[in-house]
């Protein structure tokens, strides 16, 4: 995971923008791989770096603990694929954001 302190994506308002179509996209064309998973939430959403890193992160936390309850990203709105993501993933992303994730 990428080196983020907390807080990163305070005062950002674009980083909610499309939040979970974001990070679909941004995680299917990268392989859901940091850092380039970061880099693309950073221009998609017009965010920091460090913000987008958090992003990026969570985009790899999800590939890596979830991708099969997320039907490899063609059932991401599932009930399943939400609860993996809330149990497994976004404790570590709001530490980093200092924001929940929508």
């Amino acid at each position: 995971l990428a080196a983020t302190t907390g807080g990163a994506c305070l005062g950002q308002s674009g980083w909610k923008h499309d939040f979970s179509q974001g990070l679909l996209s941004c995680g299917m064309r990268t392989g859901g791989s940091m850092p380039a998973a970061g880099q693309c939430m950073k221009n998609l959403q017009g965010v920091s770096e460090s913000c987008g890193n958090c992003l990026g992160d969570l985009i790899q936390c999800g590939r890596d603990h979830c991708v099969k309850f997320c039907c490899y990203g063609s059932c991401p709105t599932s009930s399943a694929c939400r609860d993996c993501n809330q149990a497994q993933c976004n404790g570590a992303f709001s530490a980093c954001a200092g924001e929940s994730a929508p």
